[in-house]
């Protein structure tokens, strides 16, 4: 018989690797995506706009005041020609970003239980209780093996300090204090997603809130077409993304930005890493 063979606490330390292992796995995927999110948006917030795309926006804001026409705005169908056309390549992003967020609210449903490292660090404590409890069971048994492993044990007189023990202290025992569902990681983790969700059309929609929100004139009144002010605005308006500016009246969009490319390459790469997670081969 060899020392490993030995188990004093039987199978529980076997079972307390395998629910971490299962928790920390999720846990640590999750925080990775999560980094790639911020990476995503950081590179997004700081593209450098083309001289095409800039031309466009010096046309549509201050064009008109060279004519003292400063309280005039840009017509909505020419405000949305501009701006598709200067974030046609950050629209690309819209469908990779869409993926991941829905697989990151997966991946956040999913870890419960066992796969959730507060769940297992928070009930801890009663798999040492069942670890300890084997051990008193399986004590004799425990003593006779490690004797004949080791041999009888010898015991010497020793000097050690005098230990005393409160006996107050000592049945008070552990104090398990409850928490507030509120102060949860599980709970942070769920409401980040809540919000997370609401900014799922971020990318595919930035012109339109653009326009909508504070750069374009209102439906109905005078506006800015590029070179006069008129009642509406009679040029073809254009959809999101890169194929749709090849029809663009305002903006020319040469082709795909290698920044756009590698972000979106790696949307892809943490898409399907969480989807090995929820569907593991």
């Amino acid at each position: 018989m060899a020392r490993r063979d030995i188990k004093p606490f039987g199978n529980v330390p076997k079972k307390a690797i395998g629910q971490m292992g299962r928790s920390l796995l999720p846990s640590r995927t999750f925080l990775q995506a999560l980094n790639l999110g911020i990476e995503v948006i950081n590179t997004t917030d700081h593209l450098h706009f083309s001289k095409d795309c800039s031309r466009a926006l010096l046309r549509m804001q201050y064009c008109p005041h060279c004519q003292g026409l400063t309280l005039s705005k840009p017509c909505m169908g020419y405000c949305l020609n501009v701006i598709r056309g200067c974030l046609a390549n950050m629209a690309e992003v819209d469908l990779h970003w869409r993926g991941y967020i829905q697989s990151m609210e997966e991946l956040s449903s999913a870890m419960s239980g066992t796969y959730d490292i507060e769940h297992v660090l928070l009930n801890f404590h009663a798999l040492v209780n069942e670890a300890l409890l084997q051990a008193r069971i399986n004590g004799p048994e425990l003593s006779q093996q490690v004797n004949k492993v080791c041999g009888p044990p010898v015991r010497k007189p020793t000097q050690s300090p005098g230990c005393s023990f409160d006996q107050n202290k000592d049945n008070q025992g552990l104090k398990i204090f409850s928490r507030d569902s509120e102060e949860t990681l599980t709970s942070r983790r769920k409401e980040f997603i809540s919000h997370l969700r609401l900014y799922r059309a971020f990318y595919g929609g930035l012109a339109d809130q653009l326009c909508g929100n504070e750069l374009a004139a209102a439906d109905g009144l005078p506006c800015w077409n590029g070179e006069d002010v008129v009642r509406s605005y009679t040029h073809r308006v254009v959809g999101s993304g890169i194929k749709a500016q090849s029809a663009n009246p305002e903006v020319k969009v040469k082709g795909t930005d290698p920044v756009i490319s590698q972000i979106i390459d790696k949307l892809k790469h943490v898409i399907q890493r969480l989807g090995v997670m929820l569907f593991p081969p």
